[in-house]
């Protein structure tokens, strides 16, 4: 989906600005469906709800070929980032319900295995879709992977109701709600999340359109570029959490805003295939890294993981959609590498907030006040 929607839209003659405008307005609709998303899960348990969801979304994406209007092209993909927000998010408190057995340190397992379909199989399986079958065929294929676990899942049968976690006995909804958002560490290490995940929202969309567009490079460049820094994102995230028993939260958070930066200098400034991949690979890096503390610490969080994880999913998808908008309005004033520069302000301020606030070393399943 990262390599065949900017593909497929320069096909209907979309501008590089309008790619990224659609593609944040349609993030919309994962917003509308997150929060909710995590009060169903903790009631329904996450089995039931993703095996709904990735029905309903493999039906929605079977018909983006067939969108060949920006209008309706905007409305398949609001509903599909809708449907597939909820397949997320489910995936996600499911594995937090079950980290405090599996290990803090492993935090970032399950990003990282569901990072080695959507940012390294994925689009080297796309790059290679795109130069040799039709849109229509490509979608097809895409969307039998996504029904395929509501139709394998099934045949596991496991004891217990499938709820991820009782609700507190006596506490309203209007209680739940009221507790979820006076959280103030979820709502810290989300606007984290949030300014690295509109980065790298921005990043997978206009890559392509600097290679494939801009440079005269092919899909199949686009998107081993994006795999290079898939793996980097996997990688890290398998192997950094050691380094949480190891360093203080201010080094290893400065650290990721550092080679965030980094990279998308790099995209931004140079051109040769190898220069984009070393800033491929640091952003990677960058993105992966933090994207392992921020899952370490929420997972360590107390509470019910379907509305922790709906809070913070929420918080960080408002990040997602605002990337392509904010880049296609960056590269329609300034030009398409701006895409890239344009999101080192708002890196640089998180960079300084994160070392100008008292920081204590992480220990893992035992929060710090701090940060």
């Amino acid at each position: 989906m990262q390599l065949l929607l900017p593909l497929y839209a320069i096909s209907l003659s979309v501008s590089a600005a309008g790619v990224g405008l659609i593609r944040g307005l349609a993030q919309f609709g994962g917003l509308a469906t997150t929060l909710p998303c995590g009060f169903l899960i903790d009631h329904y348990g996450a089995r039931r709800v993703y095996l709904v969801s990735c029905l309903l979304d493999a039906a929605v994406i079977c018909l983006i070929p067939y969108a060949t209007t920006l209008p309706l092209l905007t409305g398949c993909l609001f509903l599909e980032a809708a449907l597939g927000q909820v397949r997320w998010t489910t995936v996600n408190s499911a594995f937090f319900s079950c980290l405090g057995r599996f290990g803090y340190g492993r935090a970032g397992w399950a990003r990282a295995s569901l990072g080695v379909g959507a940012n390294f199989i994925g689009p080297l399986v796309g790059g290679l879709l795109a130069q040799r079958v039709s849109y229509l065929v490509s979608y097809a294929l895409v969307a039998g992977v996504v029904a395929a676990p509501a139709l394998v899942i099934p045949l596991y049968r496991r004891g217990g109701g499938g709820k991820l976690q009782a609700v507190p006995g006596g506490a309203t909804l209007s209680d739940q709600f009221r507790d979820l958002l006076g959280n103030r560490l979820l709502w810290r290490i989300s606007m984290l999340q949030a300014v690295s995940m509109s980065s790298n929202s921005a990043y997978l969309i206009y890559i392509v359109l600097l290679v494939a567009h801009t440079l005269g490079g092919t899909p199949g460049l686009a998107s081993r570029l994006i795999a290079v820094q898939g793996f980097a994102f996997v990688g890290i995230m398998l192997f950094g959490g050691r380094l949480l028993k190891l360093h203080p939260l201010r080094g290893l958070y400065g650290w990721s805003f550092l080679a965030q930066a980094a990279g998308l200098l790099v995209c931004g400034t140079l051109s040769r295939p190898w220069e984009l991949g070393a800033g491929a690979v640091a952003f990677g890096l960058g993105t992966g890294m933090l994207t392992t503390i921020n899952f370490s610490r929420l997972g360590t969080m107390a509470g019910a993981k379907g509305k922790l994880s709906g809070l913070f999913f929420l918080v960080t998808g408002t990040g997602v959609a605002f990337g392509p908008i904010w880049s296609g309005l960056a590269t329609q004033l300034w030009g398409i590498r701006a895409a890239f520069l344009g999101f080192l302000p708002m890196i640089a301020l998180a960079f300084i907030y994160v070392m100008v606030r008292p920081s204590k070393r992480y220990v893992l399943g035992a929060e710090p006040v701090a940060l």
